[in-house]
């Protein structure tokens, strides 16, 4: 079975950096945001194999003003300068401002863009997996195709299809039963379909929303 490289399995620790920071009465300004994450594998009700998303706190770093481990890390630019890891609590006491719907909205914001191309790059190695299985599949020799008994009249190794004309197999249901078996060969190889909420094309337009909402860079290529 094709799996996602367990060396991807950690993130990259890249950073969301706001185009235009938001800046405090104290003169701090919020430069940055990052989340530390990890993978994580379990059965689901199903009792198939899932993957989610979850802190990774081998990778937390401490906070400058509190002391406190973070996973969810934002950089401010104090005045003189200097730069702190603080938590989205500790924006609002950084930049000496009430903790206010903006600060709420960028913090919030910044956390779903995070999740957002933490999907994207998953995305992407389950569509290069299952582009690798495919290539394998396809280069598997064909069973002969045979008359067979039962509803089904013609089959291919575990593949079956009905056909109401008489005689011959006709092209149309020769690719039908084609495309059945190498459909089992796929799935028994690992291939995922990628529902269309993590489609590539759907998880860049709403990073694209999302940056230009709270005007930071967006990597999303």
């Amino acid at each position: 079975m094709t799996t996602i490289n367990s060396v991807s399995r950690r993130c990259s620790k890249q950073a969301i950096y706001f185009k235009a920071p938001l800046t405090g009465t104290s003169g701090a300004r919020l430069i940055s945001y990052e989340w530390r994450w990890k993978l994580h594998e379990y059965v689901d009700w199903r009792g198939e194999d899932q993957t989610k998303r979850v802190s990774d706190w081998g990778q937390a770093e401490t906070s400058d003003l509190t002391g406190r481990d973070l996973v969810h890390l934002f950089t401010v630019r104090m005045p003189d300068g200097q730069e702190q890891v603080v938590s989205m609590e500790g924006v609002a006491r950084a930049l000496d401002v009430e903790v206010n719907s903006l600060v709420k909205t960028l913090t919030n914001a910044a956390r779903r863009l995070a999740a957002l191309y933490v999907q994207l790059a998953i995305t992407r190695q389950r569509m290069d997996a299952n582009r690798c299985i495919a290539q394998t599949v396809a280069a598997l020799p064909l069973p002969p195709i045979e008359p067979c008994a039962g509803p089904y009249n013609w089959q291919m190794g575990d593949a079956q299809v009905k056909q109401w004309e008489p005689g011959a197999i006709t092209d149309e249901r020769k690719r039908c039963l084609v495309d059945s078996w190498c459909g089992n060969r796929r799935r028994e190889a690992g291939y995922e379909e990628i529902p269309g909420n993590l489609r590539e094309a759907y998880l860049r337009r709403r990073i694209k929303q999302i940056s230009r909402k709270i005007n930071v860079e967006s990597y999303a290529s």
